[in-house]
């Protein structure tokens, strides 16, 4: 990104800081910005469509509980914000035109989601192994963002924008399942995150 470029410029021109330290800002500058742009983007489809609450209720429930359980997306950013978007618009028409919901759906749900706790978080065999103190902590901050959504669904009264955290809760731990089938299979083609 040509911004970035020029942020790393002037970083090395302007302060003392270290090349290692240079690198780490701006990975994380490029970082938020990838995931700001993506999500307006989201958000303005979501818009778009019309169903900007059930389209937000699957995001958030999604990009909140993602990092701490793994997931999969394609290794440049565009690859990973349309097999995003298609994620995203997969799940908003099965809640959509299916019969999503309702107590099959939630008992479904909750075996998917005990399932992908049990197995994640997982991690890329190219990343640096997770440490098992390190699993312990992303596990317990896993069941606590679980339990808010839980705490969300119940206080809710809006049927769509339940659906939308249980078709977020799908869309994260579908991933973690089939991550470790194919991590276990040795097939690499998607990078975890």
């Amino acid at each position: 990104m040509f911004a970035i470029k020029r942020y790393k410029e002037f970083l090395i021109k302007k302060t003392a800081f270290s090349t290692a330290k240079v690198n780490r800002i701006c990975y994380a500058a490029e970082s938020i910005i990838n995931d700001a742009t993506k999500l307006f983007l989201l958000i303005t489809i979501g818009f778009c469509i019309r169903k900007i609450d059930l389209f937000v209720s699957i995001l958030l429930t999604y990009t909140i509980l993602r990092p701490f359980l793994g997931g999969m997306h394609k290794e440049t950013y565009w690859g990973c914000f349309f097999s995003m978007l298609g994620l995203l618009l997969m799940a908003t028409s099965i809640v959509l035109f299916t019969p999503f919901g309702g107590n099959y759906t939630v008992i479904y749900t909750c075996f998917l989601c005990i399932i992908g706790i049990n197995v994640g978080p997982v991690c890329s065999p190219k990343r640096r192994k997770m440490t098992e103190e390190g699993r312990k902590q992303k596990k317990r901050i896993a069941m606590v963002i679980h339990i808010a959504i839980a705490l969300l669904y119940i206080l809710c009264r809006e049927e769509v924008i339940r659906d939308g955290f249980l078709a977020g809760l799908w869309l994260v731990h579908s991933q973690v399942i089939i991550q470790t089938i194919m991590n276990q299979k040795g097939e690499r083609k998607w990078k975890m995150c």
